[in-house]
């Protein structure tokens, strides 16, 4: 019989369900990435469980409220009802996983809980393990300082998926330019025209997010450029991985990643209950 399994204690949570999530470290790299981040202090109140029988796990799930529900690859789908009855007071803002997995825990959680589904985002996880270098552009990239602060912010107001989440832009802003585990570049020509992030390292990769460039200076090859600087970085520090998300509405980023080296994984699906 399935059981959910819920946890206090990251460590013994990390001791059950890291082996399973490293299986498919990129489809669960955001997952993987707020592991780390808790256990570092970043996060108080996480709801941490493993759906299992004996040693088999049908799925791992995790929330650092306010945020969605993050659900794994499930294995069984008959396992859902039991993550469903545990979240379904208070009702929970939404669910990112898989397309299909995402689809059918929503489908659950609305018969239980009458709430209405809608879409956030569709999006797609990319993998790269080596760069294809893009055209040359003029510029260099730098790492953002904190002089930096107020245009990040601005920026990231613009910006937004799953994996940075919903905070206010100037909170992340100075997360990102404090915490211990994230770079940050800036793509420069005369002025800051650029920028893209990596953060929320997995065992043996990292995300990149955060591209943004600003649409007077966009279609002349800044976030390629920037983009491929700390994805390289990143590699030159050791890791084996980068992963990112794309807006599956935006086929211009999903065609650039893959120009320097990015290769789908799946899709998935950030769906919102109302």
């Amino acid at each position: 019989m399935w059981s959910l399994d819920t946890f206090e204690s990251v460590d013994a949570f990390a001791g059950v369900a890291e082996p399973y999530l490293l299986a498919r470290e990129a489809e669960h790299n955001l997952m993987l990435g707020l592991v780390d981040a808790i256990r570092r202090g970043a996060y108080d109140d996480a709801f941490l469980a493993v759906a299992r029988r004996g040693d088999e796990i049908a799925y791992v799930a995790l929330r650092t409220p306010p945020h969605h529900l993050a659900l794994s690859y499930v294995t069984e789908p008959a396992a859902i009802p039991l993550l469903v009855r545990r979240l379904a007071e208070p009702r929970l803002p939404g669910v990112l996983a898989s397309a299909q997995d995402a689809a059918h825990f929503a489908a659950r959680y609305a018969e239980a809980t009458g709430a209405r589904v809608e879409t956030d985002m569709h999006q797609r996880i990319y993998l790269a393990e080596q760069v294809v270098p893009p055209p040359p552009v003029p510029g260099r990239a730098r790492e953002a300082s904190l002089g930096d602060r107020d245009r990040l912010a601005d920026w990231l107001g613009f910006f937004s998926d799953s994996s940075t989440g919903s905070r206010p832009p100037g909170e992340l802003a100075d997360r990102l330019l404090h915490r211990g585990d994230a770079t940050v570049l800036i793509w420069e020509t005369d002025a800051p025209v650029s920028m893209a992030a990596a953060m929320g390292p997995t065992p043996n990769g990292i995300r990149v997010s955060a591209v943004y460039t600003p649409p007077e200076q966009r279609g002349r090859g800044y976030a390629s450029a920037v983009t491929a600087a700390v994805t390289q970085r990143m590699f030159d520090a050791g890791k084996r991985f980068c992963f990112l998300y794309t807006d599956l509405d935006n086929p211009t980023s999903n065609a650039l990643y893959q120009r320097i080296g990015y290769r789908p994984v799946v899709d998935v699906d950030q769906l919102r209950f109302v």
